[in-house]
């Protein structure tokens, strides 16, 4: 059970050690990780996916609301920095993968997770400021 506690405690800090923003799918990430039932690596894994199919939607949702508001040329260069982007986080990915696939245990799993959500939540923050910029 200590392990447990430890290894939420870890995911929870990692996901807010570059950017100390509450947004709301960080909120329902701690409080999936706080019940007793996830307190397994099944529970956190699935709490850590669930997590991150929602950064992966807020991203869609942000970059539509974003590139709607740019003028053309602004609304190339996104289009263009976004694809930049899904390069850099698919072979982040992939580094992230080999990292984990050569460790033993299931406890590294939900680690996987977090490390993916960092990258897309990282960006979904990026654009976000963007956005906010133009709605000053």
């Amino acid at each position: 059970m200590r392990f447990t506690f430890i290894m939420i405690l870890a995911l929870s800090s990692a996901l807010f050690a570059e950017n100390r923003v509450k947004h709301a799918i960080d909120i329902e990430l701690n409080k999936c990780l706080s019940i007793e039932s996830n307190m397994t690596t099944a529970g956190m894994t699935g709490c850590a996916s669930a997590a991150y199919k929602q950064w992966d939607r807020e991203l869609n949702i942000i970059y539509k609301k974003l590139s709607s508001r740019l003028e053309v040329q602004q609304r190339i260069r996104l289009k263009l920095s976004q694809k930049a982007w899904i390069k850099y986080r698919d072979l982040e990915f992939k580094s992230i993968d080999s990292i984990y696939d050569k460790l033993e245990g299931t406890v590294y799993i939900p680690m996987r997770v977090s490390e993916k959500i960092k990258i897309v939540r990282n960006r979904v923050l990026e654009l976000s400021g963007h956005l906010s910029l133009l709605n000053q």
